[in-house]
């Protein structure tokens, strides 16, 4: 089989529609204040973080490999282990990410449909995206790409008639600390685990579009709790979903209820976001042919792979939804930043540490 490689720039453009929406998810009370110097410095204490989490991935790609080709190579039968941890971390990241936007929909719409039923419409839409393949998958997002980021900047625009410049004198303790992990828990670490299994796949300007795809994200995020501070000031810490309020008061002239577009886009960028994880953990599931794409969407152990991650997306993420005791623990920022750091940065620098080793036993190159 041909291998299809598709362009970095509709991958990153995928990546950054799945990522950006993410942000909705922010609240102020992760950041321990919603000061406006606060928020400055913790996007970029996260933008130094993931532009430093993100080199492991990048020196691999140099050698023309991924981490699924890399811990093959050098860790043998190890590298089961390894396949197996990022596998049960995609299906983590989906869980999370499905949860939030279902506890959103119980807490601020209350909706007549059953959460199984709206978190399931979603699931299927993202398993059948990844069956398709990776290819149609970024050319999906190429094309949300455009109206996600005029949606944003639109209901930016909107918002600038109910800053108050107010906010901007208050004096509170700096903690970027906490404010920088809701960054990396709104982005996944800027999708990293992505990075490392789709970037062999991929051609063009893989460092570069990194580099526009994480200041690009950053730079969203910096104007979302720019404007929570500016719009809401205290009031966003008592909203659970602060980022739905602002869209509330987004409307330019007769245009009202700009939150339905919001909800598009989340939507979206859920779909969006599924379907990369689904993609990428089909790809550390398979035993032969880890090769997803390319790929007519019939029966197959990637098929397999796609169907498993959508059960332990949906299932878990439905039952969590409805109990509070459980999202305290499961959902926490500390956790999935911890587990992000972990998959992102820990265990691809492990892998380059000892493919340095080799090659230095070697007196070559190992690759």
């Amino acid at each position: 089989m041909v291998e299809t490689k598709v362009r970095a720039g509709g991958l990153y453009a995928t990546a950054f529609a799945g990522a950006v929406v993410s942000a909705a998810a922010i609240s102020p009370h992760l950041f321990g204040s919603s000061g406006y110097k606060e928020a400055l410095l913790s996007v970029a204490v996260s933008l130094a973080v993931t532009s430093m989490a993100a080199v492991p991935a990048l020196c691999l790609q140099k050698e023309r490999v991924g981490l699924l080709e890399a811990a093959r190579l050098h860790l043998g039968r190890f590298a089961r282990v390894v396949e197996g941890f990022y596998f049960a971390v995609l299906a983590y990241f989906g869980f999370y990410f499905l949860a939030h936007f279902l506890i959103f929909m119980e807490n601020t719409l209350n909706p007549a449909t059953p959460l199984w039923l709206t978190g399931g419409c979603i699931v299927l839409t993202a398993a059948y995206g990844a069956l398709r393949g990776l290819p149609t998958l970024c050319r999906a997002g190429t094309i949300a790409f455009v109206p996600m980021l005029l949606g944003f900047c639109f209901i930016f625009i909107a918002l600038l008639k109910d800053i108050d410049t107010a906010y901007l004198l208050q004096k509170k303790p700096l903690q970027p600390v906490p404010g920088a992990m809701a960054l990396f828990t709104a982005g996944r670490m800027t999708s990293l685990v992505h990075l490392l299994v789709f970037l062999p796949h991929t051609k063009g300007r893989k460092a570069a579009g990194f580099w526009v795809l994480n200041i690009g994200f950053h730079l969203v995020c910096a104007l979302v709790v720019l404007f929570l501070a500016l719009c809401l000031g205290s009031m966003a810490e008592t909203q659970l979903f602060p980022v739905y309020t602002l869209a509330l008061l987004a409307n330019v002239g007769s245009l009202q209820r700009l939150d339905i577009l919001f909800l598009v886009l989340w939507v979206v960028g859920a779909v969006l976001r599924l379907a990369l994880d689904m993609t990428a953990a089909s790809m550390f599931f398979q035993v032969k042919d880890r090769s997803t794409l390319g790929e007519a969407p019939r029966y197959s152990p990637r098929m397999g792979a796609v169907l498993l991650q959508a059960v332990l997306c949906a299932v878990p993420a439905v039952w969590v939804a409805g109990s509070l005791s459980l999202q305290k623990w499961l959902l926490s920022s500390q956790m999935i930043t911890y587990i992000s750091l972990a998959a992102g940065a820990v265990v691809p620098v492990f892998i380059l540490c000892i493919e340095r080793f080799n090659r230095c036993r070697k007196g070559g190159r190992s690759l």
